[in-house]
């Protein structure tokens, strides 16, 4: 609507344009008034509540793995067992580091509430494991042998993220290079004054007239 006034203030002249505007801006000033207050709460949309709440900043789950067929239900339990109840303890938790105590009576296929998301890396007792997507909710499953072991699960970069941090580094470096030698191919073009030499002038020969 902008652009097609600019048609229609052009058509009808400078004069009018101005009149235009003006009764445009009487008209609608009522609308600047506020209504009323919105209220906001900063723990709703905490890691916490969306997490509970399931609340979703996606269009079409397009940051879901493809092996998600039902979203999983919130939990309170990050590492549980599958058809065994061994005693797991959560020893610390961030963004991409999870790590846990499982004392395991017998052999255990546990899964964890993280999906299974490229990248993510599970260690037994610091050796890697295979791991497996659940049938239906798409999260990481594993083994763990009887015993008490030592489970740690981190977000491990990828093959392409590793390789676009190296391109980003290359490309940092090349153009600061470019950049130095434009500096220095300026400087140099550019010779100082008290360098140069003597300006040379032309001598005219000067005749002599004898009287």
């Amino acid at each position: 609507m902008p652009l097609l006034a600019l048609y229609a203030f052009e058509r009808i002249g400078p004069r009018l344009a101005s009149v235009a505007i003006v009764v445009l801006v009487l008209l609608n000033i009522a609308h600047t008034q506020p209504k009323g207050i919105q209220t906001y709460d900063e723990a709703y949309y905490g890691a916490d509540s969306i997490a509970h709440l399931g609340i979703n900043t996606t269009t079409r789950e397009e940051y879901e793995p493809r092996t998600v067929l039902y979203r999983p239900y919130f939990e309170n339990v990050l590492l549980k067992g599958v058809r065994s109840a061994p005693v797991v303890s959560q020893l610390a938790v961030s963004s991409n580091r999870q790590s846990f105590k499982v004392d395991a009576s017998e052999a255990a296929l546990m899964e964890d509430s993280l999906f299974d998301y490229p990248g993510w890396t599970v260690l037994v007792d610091d050796r890697e494991v295979a791991t497996s997507p659940a049938p239906e909710s798409g999260e990481i499953t594993f083994n763990v042998p009887a015993g008490t072991h030592d489970v740690t699960i981190e977000l491990r970069p990828t093959a392409i993220r590793r390789w676009s941090y190296y391109i980003s580094l290359a490309t940092t470096a090349l153009m600061a290079l470019i950049m130095m030698f434009a500096i220095v191919a300026a400087w140099n073009r550019a010779e100082p004054v008290e360098n140069a030499g003597p300006i040379p002038t032309k001598t005219r020969s000067r005749k002599r007239s004898r009287r």
